[in-house]
């Protein structure tokens, strides 16, 4: 019988063994990466750890954009690994975040939309906790019942309030908790994603995806303030 943790695997080197520019290129992945630049912009630290960076898009933007920092990442995914290994100076490893930690806590821990795909997520914020020197950056969907995207993997149903008791549970002290998305992102993109081709917000993107990511991008930007269906959390440890 699989594991849970077999079975995220296999799943997210299937999807990473295939190249999209969704994570690039994303409306929602590009504003994703602006709320959590927007969160750590006035935080003073000099190590960040990414927890399930995927191919690495955001820490490459980080160490972009703060030069001389250490980056280090963990993914579930071999191939996530191989590929962030592939493009951005920094320590990458293939870690089980509901099973392993890495020997070392890092000024910055972020932890983006991965919480939703385990069934243990409050274990998996107990090991990221020991990481954790100075603050942790969290992004989750809030979704609740029939509104959870099964199809992409997520297993948790999030209101905000559930959430930061559970980050609570987890020996972390909330410094801000924002939502982020309405309406334009959810529940109107949301929805649209759900009735269209699956590869709309996948795979390659070309001239004319790209054209049509960067007007979704713009007008993601006239959501309103602290409402929609993203929660991100700025917490430190207790």
């Amino acid at each position: 019988m699989q594991t849970n943790s077999n079975f995220h695997r296999e799943f997210w080197n299937e999807v990473w063994s295939e190249h999209s520019h969704m994570k690039e290129c994303g409306p929602t992945s590009r504003h994703v990466r602006r709320l959590i630049k927007n969160v750590i912009a006035t935080l003073n630290f000099h190590s960040v750890l990414d927890v399930g960076c995927g191919e690495g898009t955001l820490l490459k933007e980080i160490a972009d954009w703060k030069r001389g920092i250490e980056v280090f990442g963990t993914d579930i995914s071999e191939k996530a690994v191989e590929y962030a290994i592939s493009r951005i100076a920094g320590d990458f490893r293939v870690v089980d975040i509901l099973k392993e930690t890495l020997p070392r806590e890092f000024d910055l821990v972020i932890c983006s939309e991965v919480l939703e795909h385990l069934e243990d997520d409050v274990q998996a914020l107990i090991n990221i906790r020991k990481m954790v020197g100075k603050y942790l950056v969290v992004l989750v969907p809030l979704e609740q019942g029939a509104d959870i995207c099964k199809s992409v993997g997520h297993v948790q149903s999030y209101t905000k309030e559930a959430f930061l008791q559970k980050m609570r549970d987890a020996n972390f002290e909330i410094l801000s908790a924002k939502k982020w998305g309405f309406p334009f992102y959810s529940p109107i993109y949301r929805k649209l994603l759900r009735v269209a081709k699956k590869d709309m917000a996948a795979g390659e993107f070309g001239v004319f995806k790209r054209m049509i990511s960067s007007l979704l991008y713009y007008m993601f930007m006239f959501n309103i303030k602290n409402r929609g269906g993203k929660l991100i959390v700025l917490a430190t440890v207790k």
